[in-house]
């Protein structure tokens, strides 16, 4: 490829569609391809810090991330992933939930990271009231924002008596997006817990032991949002 814009952004663009597809090494090395032409690009490191991540490189991914700020401080989602991957870090995660109220100063009406943020601080059972806030601050800048409703439900259904609002919130998860299956699970597991009955979830009896992992974020800019488990 010529070394121009151009060629930047065909590389780029190569290295999202072999991230999407899992080819994490292959979108590494266009990434870099990528910074080799032009330094510079927030959205190239941004993309590079995602896919390090994925593979399991994480104080790569972080260093990134950090470097797609340096060059756009302004970048909002370079702040959510940023915080997000801090997160993975216990000690990290007072500088995680900073990170994500940056992101929140800088896009107040960004579901993705009232989302974000709400993930963070449900980590810890005493600041599910705070998670429960930042996931309704979610919803209200975007109702049909599915993750929230599905993390707002798996915060719900830890809360002392909430266990039926959480099950609403999974159900709204589902009217809106029926093919999300943290959603679905996480329906199941709450329907399992309900005194005197067995889960049903889509007209079947769901008794399945096992607990969802939590969802990974989208591969690029616009993100999906993290899940939660349903609770214990």
């Amino acid at each position: 490829m010529r070394v121009s814009p151009d060629a930047t952004l065909a590389h780029n663009n190569l290295g999202q569609v072999l991230m999407a597809t899992g080819r994490l090494p292959e979108a590494i090395a266009e990434f870099q391809a990528a910074l080799r032409i032009l330094p510079g690009s927030p959205d190239v490191h941004y993309n590079l810090g995602l896919a390090l991540e994925r593979s399991g490189r994480l104080p790569d991914g972080i260093a990134e991330f950090r470097t797609a700020l340096r060059e756009d401080p302004g970048y909002g989602n370079a702040h959510i992933d940023l915080g997000l991957a801090l997160a993975q870090v216990p000690e990290r995660v007072p500088d995680a939930i900073a990170e994500l109220q940056a992101a929140i100063r800088l896009q107040p009406h960004s579901a993705k990271a009232h989302d974000a943020l709400g993930t963070v601080l449900a980590q810890n059972s005493a600041r599910l009231p705070e998670a429960i806030a930042q996931y309704r601050a979610a919803l209200q800048a975007d109702p049909d924002y599915a993750p929230a409703h599905n993390n707002l439900g798996s915060a719900l259904a830890r809360m002392p008596g909430r266990l039926p609002d959480g099950i609403a919130e999974f159900r709204a998860a589902l009217g809106i997006q029926p093919d999300f299956a943290k959603a679905y699970s996480n329906l199941g597991v709450a329907l399992g817990r309900m005194p005197g009955a067995r889960g049903r979830v889509g007209g079947r009896v769901s008794d399945r032991g096992a607990r969802p992992t939590g969802q990974r974020r989208g591969a690029l800019r616009p993100g999906n949002g993290a899940g939660q488990n349903a609770g214990p």
